[in-house]
C-alpha cells in the first residue's frame, strides 16, 4: 500500500534585496534601511535575504505608483550667483 503525498503547496514568490532596489528605483541599502524600519518583513534563508513579492506589491498599492518630483532631504539649488560669489567682501 502506498501513502499519499501531501499535495505540494505553492511557494510564494521572493526577491532579492538587489531585486526589491531595482523594483523601486532605490539603492539596495535603502531597502535595507526600510527592513530595519519594519517597512518589509524579510525571510531569511542563511544569509540570504528575501522579501516576499506580496509586501512589495502591498507597499507600492499602499503609497501609489507616482513619484514625487522633489527629492526629499536636500537642499534647495543655489543660483549660480550665490555658489560663485565670494563669501566675503573685498575693500
Amino acid at each position: 500500500m502506498q501513502e499519499k503525498a501531501e499535495p505540494i503547496r505553492p511557494v510564494p514568490r521572493m526577491c532579492s534585496v538587489r531585486e526589491a532596489a531595482e523594483v523601486f528605483g532605490r539603492s539596495p541599502r535603502t531597502i535595507r534601511a526600510w527592513i530595519a524600519e519594519g517597512v518589509f518583513d524579510p525571510v531569511r534563508v542563511g544569509r540570504a535575504v528575501f522579501i516576499p513579492w506580496s509586501q512589495i506589491e502591498g507597499l507600492i498599492a499602499s503609497k501609489g505608483a507616482s513619484r514625487s518630483s522633489k527629492k526629499q532631504g536636500r537642499r534647495p539649488q543655489r543660483s549660480a550667483e550665490e555658489r560663485f560669489s565670494a563669501p566675503f567682501k573685498i575693500k
